[in-house]
């Protein structure tokens, strides 16, 4: 069994997004960001695998969860993905973004 928590909704290019972490079969126990595509917003397709697992991050920063997103869009049309990231040295916000970010001045 598997299920959907905290569901963000986004209408874009034609289609219902839905953003959403889960937990069930497949993630091991850990809370994953995963998405989901509606034209009617009653019948929705599943992708399979997470559009983020827990432990994606190098540092280890979310090796429990990665959860509870928010999502902004610029004017540029870039998306960043805020999380709440659990692991070993607890809680905190984690970033992912659609295209690299900046790293600033030299």
């Amino acid at each position: 069994m598997c299920f959907c928590l905290c569901g963000l909704c986004l209408w874009m290019q034609g289609v219902w997004v839905m953003f959403y972490f889960g937990l069930g079969d497949g993630t091991g126990g850990h809370a994953v960001i995963c998405v989901a595509f509606s034209t009617d917003l009653v019948h929705w397709d599943k992708d399979h695998e997470p559009l983020y697992p827990a432990g994606g991050h190098p540092a280890g920063i979310d090796s429990q969860h990665a959860h509870k997103i928010s999502i902004i869009y610029d004017d540029e049309g870039v998306g960043y993905l805020y999380y709440t990231a659990v692991g070993p040295r607890g809680r905190g916000i984690a970033l992912l973004t659609s295209k690299p970010m900046d790293d600033g001045p030299n």
